[in-house]
């Protein structure tokens, strides 16, 4: 019950929002919609993220589409740890988690330069929890009272956030933002490790400027390496 109201207060609230937005843009022609998602997470005391592709299509008011996500170990531990590639360990348990979504991007305000976002997933994905393969620090399990050792199950999840993106060249700059990833699962250890709060931040890159520097030359000249593109 708490999942489904809290899904239909989140449609409740984009619905409005967009359709107010909508009307200052009536004519958006949509278009090609491809880009990177990158989410910092808190998981049991430690910093995990969220790797992800988006791909859909949008215009000057909402974007839509699907988005692929894995959970892993934070980027920065390539430089603080030598297991970067293997599985983390969350909350005892070594945990594979790869999650599918539809997203929305409700576009509130955008200039030139300025782009100020709401992105709503809501996904689900199956998740692997094997305390016997924790990582070394962890395995002094058998004196925890854990409901499970071994687990895999499919977990649903909703995310809401806000994204400001600044561009620095017409094709890159930086982005930030923050949000919440209410995960829901039968288990209740499960649910709570796993709903956290997120945090971006990093380089921002516009695919969609990305096809028409390969198409137009005069283009690609102009605005390839241009800070001042705005008064172009």
């Amino acid at each position: 019950m708490k999942k489904l109201s809290l899904i239909i207060l989140i449609l409740s609230i984009f619905s409005n929002a967009n359709s107010q937005i909508l009307k200052k843009h009536p004519d958006n022609k949509l278009g090609l919609y491809v880009t990177l998602d990158l989410r910092n997470s808190i998981v049991d005391y430690d910093f995990f993220e969220y790797y992800g592709l988006k791909v859909g299509l949008g215009n000057k008011s909402l974007r839509f589409g699907a988005s692929y996500h894995i959970l892993h170990r934070n980027f920065f531990s390539i430089i603080t740890s030598d297991k970067f590639l293997v599985s983390p360990t969350i909350s005892h348990h070594q945990t594979n988690y790869h999650l599918f979504s539809a997203f929305s991007e409700l576009i509130v305000h955008q200039t030139p330069r300025w782009e100020l976002i709401i992105p709503v997933h809501f996904g689900i994905g199956q998740m692997s929890l094997d305390a016997y393969k924790a990582e070394s620090t962890h395995l002094h399990i058998t004196g925890h009272d854990l409901p499970f050792y071994t687990k895999t199950e499919w977990v649903e999840s909703a995310v809401v956030s806000l994204k400001a993106n600044y561009r620095i060249v017409k094709w890159a700059g930086l982005t930030t933002g923050f949000g919440y990833n209410f995960a829901f699962s039968n288990e209740n250890y499960i649910q709570s490790a796993f709903s956290a709060s997120f945090y971006s931040f990093g380089l921002k890159l516009f695919f969609d400027e990305f096809g028409k520097f390969v198409k137009d030359k005069d283009y690609r000249k102009q605005y390839l390496f241009n800070p001042n593109f705005v008064n172009n």
